[in-house]
């Protein structure tokens, strides 16, 4: 038996070193080709898939149905719009019933409205005879406060106003706006605004003007020391150093300066002294 023919193992990755009967034939380098990427898939729907079983006794094939979105819009528009429908029908079944469980009290507001209201009317009647009476006592009033004037005053004394007395010549009065306790040097007269004053003896006007507290004044000279004063006047008939006669006019009622109501401040002054004008007859000097 002969030996077996040694055969050479080339390393790996070195065929020049292999005899010529035992090296490789000579292969073709392979060309790498780019792969081209894979082609982008859109994203599916979503889709829904209805399974219909028959029962155990029907024989029939269980039964499979695709849904889509589109399938599915209809019944949820059905079922929003049944639900509005039913929230709807609901509310106005809870307003009949509120009104007919209302419908008793209503009734019984609506009774008690309407004697409330003839009440109301019995009072309104009321009250208007109350304030005819009330304006009734107060021309009753104005008479005996006019009586009380003729009666209350010296002999020979004229004023210059026929009205109501609503605060005479006191040495201490609280001052109704200023709310203080001072000497009162005048006569208050009430009257309508505009009413004519009239002077109560001839004089000769000394002053027309503006005074603090007392609005718009006239002071009238009468000789002999005798000045009679007028404030709160609305105007101003006359002019300063004017002649005037007994009974002219010579100004208007008014509430200038600090006043409640249209009135007459009236003050009759004796060298410079205050003298009650209820009390002081005015005569003219030369």
């Amino acid at each position: 038996m002969g030996m077996p023919t040694p055969r050479y193992v080339p390393a790996v990755g070195d065929s020049s070193a292999a005899p010529e009967g035992m090296r490789p034939a000579s292969r073709t380098p392979l060309k790498l080709e780019p792969v081209s990427a894979a082609p982008k898939r859109k994203p599916r729907k979503p889709r829904w898939t209805l399974m219909l079983v028959p029962p155990p006794r029907v024989p029939s094939p269980v039964r499979t149905v695709e849904l889509k979105r589109r399938h599915a819009l209809p019944p949820v528009m059905a079922l929003v719009v049944a639900v509005v429908f039913v929230a709807f029908a609901s509310a106005q079944v809870g307003v009949w019933t509120h009104e007919a469980m209302m419908e008793p009290e209503m009734e019984q507001l609506h009774l008690r409205f309407d004697d409330a209201e003839s009440r109301l009317r019995v009072l309104s009647d009321s009250v208007a005879l109350v304030g005819a009476r009330t304006a009734a006592m107060t021309a009753a009033r104005d008479v005996a406060a006019a009586r009380a004037i003729s009666v209350g005053a010296e002999s020979g004394v004229l004023l210059p106003l026929d009205g109501r007395i609503t605060s005479r010549f006191a040495p201490k009065r609280l001052h109704p706006i200023l709310r203080i306790y001072r000497p009162h040097r005048g006569l208050d007269i009430a009257a309508p605004s505009g009413t004519a004053i009239t002077a109560p003896a001839p004089g000769r006007v000394a002053r027309v003007a503006r005074e603090i507290g007392y609005g718009l004044v006239m002071h009238l000279d009468h000789g002999g020391g005798v000045v009679t004063r007028y404030a709160h006047l609305k105007s101003v008939q006359v002019e300063s150093g004017q002649l005037v006669d007994e009974g002219v006019q010579i100004a208007t009622v008014g509430s200038s300066g600090l006043a409640t109501a249209p009135h007459l401040h009236y003050e009759v002054r004796v060298n410079g002294e205050a003298r009650d004008p209820m009390r002081t007859p005015i005569e003219y000097r030369e």
